[in-house]
This record gives C-alpha cells, sequence and structure tokens, in this order.
C-alpha cells in the first residue's frame, strides 16, 4: 500500500496551515453571521421606521386638513348648496382645498352634483369623476385617494341633509412628497381599503404587490415587516396611516444586504491575507523547527554509526534546544557508559579467568581413608570470594587442614588467597612444620603482599594419624565445634561443643610476627568436626534477622539424627540457609568443612 512520505517541515506546515485555516474561517462565519444578522434587524428596524414615519405625516396633514374643512363647512349650506359670503371667504383663503362637491349618491354617480371650485387653490381641481360604490357608507367620515402622485386625496362627510354626501378634493402635500421620493431600489406604496395598489413609486412586480396585500389584509397589529417573494426576494413594511388604508415600501433583498454581500467580500479577502500571512510565518516557523530537527536527526545517524563525539548547537531558546542539550548530555553519557561498559567487560572477563584460577586453588573433591573422611563446600558471594581451604598430608603422613577468610571478598581479597594457596604449596614438602610455624611463615607472605590492608582469620590443624590427635593455631578465626558420644535421634544444638583454644592475631596484620600458640586436641572414633567461616553465620534474610550460630548447630543435629553423612549434612545446611534468606542475594563468602573420625 503506497504511502506518501512527508517530512517534518511539511507535516508542521500541514497542520499549521489548516489550523489558521480552521480558525480565520471559524472568525469570518461567525463574524459575517453576526454582522448579518445585526443588519437585518437593522434593515428590519429602519424600513419600519421609515414606513411609520411616512404614514404618520400623512395622517398628521390629513387630520390638520379636515379640522380646516370642517370650520369651513360650518359656513355651507346644504340645501343651497353654496357657502355664506364669510364663508367663500374662508375656502378663498384655504389653498389646500381645491374644490368642494355636495349632491346624492346618485348625483355623484350620474356627475350632476354640486361643485364649488376654488380658484386660488394650490393646484387645479381633478376632471375625472369620484369612485362612489352604492354601498360605501357615508354616515361617517370617508377617504379616497384620487391622485395620489399629485398628493391629492378627497374626503367625504355626510351632509345635514339625508342622503347627501360632502366630498372635499385636498391637496396633502407631504402625501406628494414622501410617495414621490425618488429611489432607485426602494417602491413606495399606498393601500386602499379594498387593498388595491393606490400608488406606487415604481413598476414592479404585480405578484409581489398582490402578496403585500394579502400580507397587509392578514396583519394582526397597525404595523410590521418581513420578507416576501421567491425566496425571500424583497422586505416590505407597511404602517396604518388611517382610514384603513396603509403606507408601505418595498426594497429588493439583494439591494438591501449590499452591505452584507460587501463585508462577507471583504471578510473573504481578509481571510487570505491572514491566510497568506500565516503561510509565510508557517513556512518560516517550520524551516526553523525542521533545521534543528534535521540536527537532532543528523546527530542520531552519527550515534548509530558508533560515533558518540557530536555536538549539537540549536539556535532557538525552546524546547528543542533543551532536548538538544539533553542529546549532547546523553551521547556524552552514552560514550562514558560504553567506556565503561568496555572496561567493565574486560574486567568481567578478568573475573571469570581469575574465578576459575580461583576455583583450582580449592579442593574439587573430599578426602576419605580407613581413619577420617573430609568434605568441604565452597560458595563464594560474587565471581572471585575471599575464603580459601585446602587440605594436603606431609611427608609424615600427617594431614593438614586449611580455612582462611579474607576481609572483604572480590579480586582483592582472591589475590590474597591465591597468595596463601602458593605459600601453602611451598610448606607441602616441608617436615615437622607445626600449624603454628606454618602460620608464621603464612604471616609473612600475606603481610609483604597486601602491607595490612587486607588481613586474613585463619584456622591451621593437623591431624595425626598414629594418636588421632588435632594440632591447631586458631588466628582470630571463628572457633570450629564437634559432635561426640551423641546417638543418633539425641543430638541438640547444644550437643555442638566449640573447639577452643589459644586466640592469635589475624594473619597478615603483623610484620614478622612468628609467635602463634599451637594447640592439640584428642580426637575420637565418631566424632565430627565442622570448620567454618562467617558468612554463614551472617546471611540475613528480608527482616534483617541472621541466620545465627544457634540455627546453625539446630540444623547440624537435625541432619546428624536424620542419618545424613558429612557431605549430605553440608549440603542441606547450605539449602537452609538460601531457604532463609528467601531469594536475597548472598553477601559473604560461604565454606565449610565437615570432618567424621573414623
Amino acid at each position: 500500500m503506497f504511502r506518501l512520505q512527508l517530512g517534518i517541515r511539511f507535516k508542521i506546515l500541514i497542520y499549521f496551515l489548516a489550523l489558521t485555516l480552521v480558525v480565520c474561517a471559524s472568525l469570518i462565519y461567525v463574524a459575517v453571521d453576526y454582522f448579518e444578522r445585526d443588519k437585518i434587524s437593522y434593515l428590519f428596524d429602519s424600513s419600519l421606521s421609515s414606513t411609520r414615519l411616512k404614514a404618520r405625516q400623512i395622517r398628521q396633514s390629513i387630520d390638520s386638513e379636515l379640522q380646516n374643512i370642517r370650520n369651513l363647512l360650518i359656513h355651507f349650506d346644504p340645501k343651497a348648496k353654496d357657502f355664506t359670503k364669510k364663508g367663500r371667504q374662508i375656502f378663498a383663503r384655504n389653498r389646500n382645498i381645491l374644490k368642494i362637491q355636495a349632491g346624492s349618491l346618485a348625483n355623484f354617480q350620474e356627475n350632476k352634483m354640486i361643485t364649488l371650485v376654488n380658484t386660488q387653490a394650490i393646484k387645479p381641481p381633478g376632471q375625472s369623476s369620484l369612485d362612489i360604490q352604492s354601498s360605501q357608507n357615508f354616515d361617517a367620515l370617508g377617504f379616497q385617494v384620487t391622485r395620489a402622485k399629485e398628493g391629492i386625496v378627497t374626503l367625504f362627510f355626510p351632509s345635514n341633509l339625508k342622503g347627501e354626501i360632502i366630498a372635499c378634493e385636498v391637496y396633502i402635500r407631504s402625501l406628494e412628497e414622501l410617495l414621490s421620493e425618488a429611489s432607485p431600489w426602494k417602491t413606495s406604496l399606498l393601500f386602499d381599503q379594498s387593498r388595491r395598489v393606490s400608488f406606487s413609486s415604481q413598476k414592479n412586480d404585480e405578484g409581489l404587490f398582490a402578496e403585500t396585500a394579502q400580507w397587509i389584509e392578514n396583519l394582526t397589529t397597525p404595523e410590521g415587516t418581513r420578507f416576501i417573494g421567491q425566496m425571500d426576494s424583497h422586505l416590505v413594511s407597511a404602517s396604518s396611516i388611517g382610514f384603513n388604508f396603509y403606507a408601505a415600501e418595498l426594497i429588493p433583498k439583494n439591494q438591501a444586504l449590499t452591505a452584507i454581500f460587501e463585508y462577507r467580500q471583504m471578510a473573504i479577502w481578509l481571510g487570505i491575507f491572514l491566510f497568506s500571512l500565516a503561510a509565510i510565518a508557517g513556512l518560516i516557523f517550520s524551516k526553523s523547527i525542521s533545521k534543528n530537527i534535521s540536527s537532532l536527526v543528523t546527530a542520531t545517524d552519527q550515534i548509530s554509526n558508533g560515533n558518540f563525539d557530536i555536538d549539537i548547537s540549536i539556535s532557538s531558546n525552546d524546547e528543542i534546544k533543551n532536548l538538544g542539550d539533553r542529546f549532547n548530555q546523553m551521547a556524552k553519557e552514552v560514550s562514558r557508559l560504553l567506556s565503561e561498559s568496555v572496561q567493565k567487560a574486560r574486567m568481567e572477563t578478568e573475573l571469570k579467568t581469575a574465578q576459575l584460577v580461583q576455583q583450582t586453588l580449592v579442593p574439587q573433591s573430599g578426602y576419605k581413608d580407613d581413619l577420617i573422611e573430609i568434605y568441604g563446600l565452597y560458595e563464594p558471594a560474587n565471581e572471585c570470594g575471599g575464603d580459601w581451604w585446602h587440605f594436603h598430608h606431609d611427608a609424615r603422613g600427617r594431614l593438614f587442614l586449611w580455612l582462611g577468610d579474607a576481609t572483604g571478598h572480590g579480586a582483592g581479597p582472591a589475590l590474597i588467597t591465591s597468595a596463601a594457596r602458593a605459600t601453602a604449596g611451598i610448606l607441602e614438602s616441608m617436615d615437622n612444620m607445626t600449624p603454628a610455624q606454618a602460620l608464621g611463615v603464612l604471616n609473612d607472605a600475606i603481610y609483604k603482599t597486601a602491607r595490612g590492608e587486607i588481613v586474613m582469620t585463619f584456622f591451621l590443624c593437623c591431624f595425626d594419624p598414629e594418636t588421632k590427635k588435632l594440632y591447631f593455631t586458631n588466628a582470630s578465626h571463628i572457633s570450629p565445634i564437634y559432635l561426640r558420644n551423641v546417638k543418633p535421634g539425641e543430638a541438640n544444638r547444644k550437643s555442638f561443643l566449640s573447639l577452643e583454644g589459644s586466640m592469635n592475631p589475624r594473619v597478615g596484620s603483623k610484620e614478622n610476627f612468628n609467635d602463634f600458640k599451637l594447640d592439640e586436641f584428642q580426637l575420637e572414633s565418631g566424632d565430627q568436626l565442622y570448620i567454618f567461616t562467617d558468612g554463614m553465620l551472617e546471611a540475613e534474610n528480608r527482616d534483617k534477622k541472621m541466620y545465627g550460630n544457634r540455627r546453625f548447630r539446630q540444623k547440624l543435629a537435625e541432619a546428624y539424627n536424620n542419618g545424613l553423612g558429612v557431605k549430605q549434612a553440608l549440603r542441606a545446611l547450605y539449602s537452609d540457609v538460601k531457604v532463609f534468606e528467601d531469594g536475597l542475594p548472598q553477601e559473604d563468602d560461604i565454606t565449610i568443612i565437615g570432618c567424621r573420625v573414623l
């Protein structure tokens, strides 16, 4: 499957531009939507206010003329169908009143009514007959637009004579001015009682006029505003003049909302401008970031090729710079750790070699003859240990047992045990050497090797097969324990007794010290002797409790009661130590030698 591979620079640029596009589009949408709502609300209010003002001015002008006509008709004689002398004077002065007609309904329909023309009127009276219906109610004040474009209307008044009416043709200046306002995109309308268009300032779709008339007919309030036409193509507002007449304005929606369209266009251009700025900023920003990241990638490639001697220089002062600094630290640390690991690997190899060599320093098996059997257990805590044990026969057939514990554990004590083994190898060929004399020689060898920095506790004994006597010298070592004259099944920890003797200084602690004391002990058939270091007794569990001497002797007693030989007893004892430690690492070397006199 094909996958487009894009560099980090282009990914950052794409994300940045996408985010900018979304933000700009959202802001433009919210701003335009808010402006459009606000503009439409403003148009509704302003259109209705304009229509309301027209209707109010027309009505005020009509009310003013009504009052003048009422004052004039006081001086009109319905029977004579003429004014009094004073009435004629008032009639002449009232130049907005063009003519007055009086008669019955039939007279008006046959155009036989009496007509009084005001020769001083502002405009000439109309020549056309009035549109008077037989069903029209003349018991109250009536109103009819005669020539709306010229501002001329006719007001009807009931006469004092039954069945007759008086019609006054009046010039309303405000009606002429308001309805004749020139506007290329706004249509002024006047609807009569029958919802016919009495006046229209412009020709327009008759369907729009009909829809406007129907909407006005259904109005439950004196005024209102709404969109009409196909897809709400026009905004219409209407306000009542009185006499069931309505003034209205019709405005094309695209003209009314021109500001919105312009604002949209301006917002789009602004968005394009901001997006372009964002693109330029994104290019600069992504280049800066990708440059630093490329430096990190190059450095990573160098590290993968094994070159840790690098130093990345990041020019920015941000998280990437911190990453670069951490990268430099990491490279130096990896270089250091790699060097240490090489040294450690070399050291581990050397320790493995030392371990193999040290394993040859201790016996690989036990010893048994007709008089005695010997078995040992040696478990170092690390690759190299500080414990060492050995046995050999001298020229006289005596059996020597060596057990030493160098301070500490690791490579240093292991070298000391090597020195001890070398010294013991030389002493094996000497006759009549006592354990005390042997430790004197060993003391000089250890001191010259470690200069007193590493010393050894030591127990060295010699078993004489002819007398079964044990000659021994203890150099600050833990006293061995022995078991005597106890039947299997009856032993306990108190059955094991300590082999006490003179306590001498540790081997290697004093220069040219030869005054080691020699002790002897008579062994008997059936005796068991255990010589050991402190590693087993000081083993700790998770509660920081030590294995201890009491448990040590008790487990040896249990092994004896269970009929285990010396070799099996050592293994059982070591297994119990590991159970006691509960998985914790061994802290010190463990060495124990078991002997049984046959």
